[in-house]
């Protein structure tokens, strides 16, 4: 979810919905989209169904999502490895 419209390669305002945060606190989506984003090899990676919630202060990556799409996460040394498993590769 980001609060930046300039970040989308696509964006469908037409999807609005309400979303709880992690302060609880609700706000609206405004849409949803395809976001791309650098990884450390300067490859672009796209993300799909990205929400758009206007006002956001910082873009939130949802853990469990990326773990339903076949992702695992590892966290160490202030840094984040995102693999996919199904090919091995890191993103």
């Amino acid at each position: 979810m980001t609060g930046t419209k300039s970040l989308f390669k696509e964006l469908d305002e037409k999807q609005h919905t309400n979303v709880k945060l992690g302060n609880n606190r609700e706000m609206q989506v405004k849409g949803k989209g395809i976001v791309e984003v650098n990884m450390r090899n300067d490859k672009g990676k796209q993300l799909h169904n990205v929400q758009y919630g206007p006002g956001l202060g910082y873009n939130l990556l949802s853990v469990g999502q990326l773990m339903v799409g076949g992702y695992s996460v590892f966290f160490d040394n202030n840094m984040c490895t995102i693999t996919n498993k199904k090919f091995g590769q890191k993103v």
